[in-house]
């Protein structure tokens, strides 16, 4: 009996490590030379939708996006965008059916994404906020403390 409590405890363990790092919040990331400081919650949002296609200073926006199981991934649709990965991925569906969009490009992790983006002036991204961020620069944090 006290095995299987300990496997029970392990796996819950497991799985709280795995969403851990997602819990302290999302930041989107840019280029540094993109001319963008800050965008809103709805700007991040339209991008994502691919209702803004263009950065304020005119530059066209190249969004990415996490692979699949990144829990990251959930919690920035969920927070920024505002549809769970279900919702998010009939969007698409719907979209690319229809022939007026696309969805962003898949990189990888938080850590590929912070690559991607620092080699990509028009790019932007998505990171877990307890992340590091050397070579692009924050313009929206959610989530943690800043909510």
């Amino acid at each position: 009996m006290m095995r299987k409590a300990n496997s029970w405890l392990g796996l819950a363990l497991l799985l709280y490590m795995g969403t851990a790092g997602a819990a302290g919040g999302v930041a989107v990331v840019v280029h540094p030379d993109s001319g963008v400081d800050s965008l809103s919650r709805d700007q991040v949002q339209d991008i994502y939708l691919g209702k803004m296609t263009h950065f304020p200073s005119g530059e066209k926006i190249k969004p990415v996006d996490q692979d699949e199981g990144e829990a990251v991934r959930a919690d920035f649709y969920e927070a920024v965008v505002g549809k769970t990965l279900s919702q998010i991925k009939a969007y698409w569906a719907t979209k690319i059916f229809s022939g007026s969009g696309l969805p962003p490009d898949q990189v990888g992790d938080s850590e590929d994404v912070v690559d991607w983006v620092a080699e990509h002036p028009q790019g932007i991204g998505f990171v877990a906020a307890s992340g590091d961020t050397e070579g692009v620069r924050v313009v929206l944090e959610v989530g943690g403390d800043s909510q």
